[in-house]
């Protein structure tokens, strides 16, 4: 698209206007404008790499919290049984040295 807009406008200079056009001024402004459409092609591309990645690493770490959390819960609910089991077994036996 580029190149055909400076062609374009060689063409209109060329024939038109009757003025000499240097072919070189134009050619590295196409090389630079194309180098500089490369680079921000090339960015978007590693811009939308680190989104996926920082995506996925989120799910990870999501993934982990819920795993953390599971844990969190079996232990306290094994501390609650635990308790649990030694406050019966506490008023059990104090049960029978009160009526002994």
């Amino acid at each position: 698209m580029i190149q055909t807009a400076f062609a374009n406008e060689k063409q209109i200079a060329a024939h038109s206007l009757n003025t000499p056009q240097t072919m070189q001024v134009s050619e590295e402004i196409v090389k630079r404008s194309n180098e500089v459409t490369n680079s921000i092609v090339r960015s978007i591309g590693i811009y939308n790499q680190l989104g996926v990645t920082a995506l996925d690493h989120a799910r990870e770490n999501v993934k982990i919290y819920g795993r953390t959390v599971d844990a969190l819960a079996d232990f306290n609910n094994n501390i609650w049984k635990t308790w649990t089991s030694y406050y019966s077994s506490s008023q059990h036996q104090l049960q029978q040295f009160n009526r002994a």
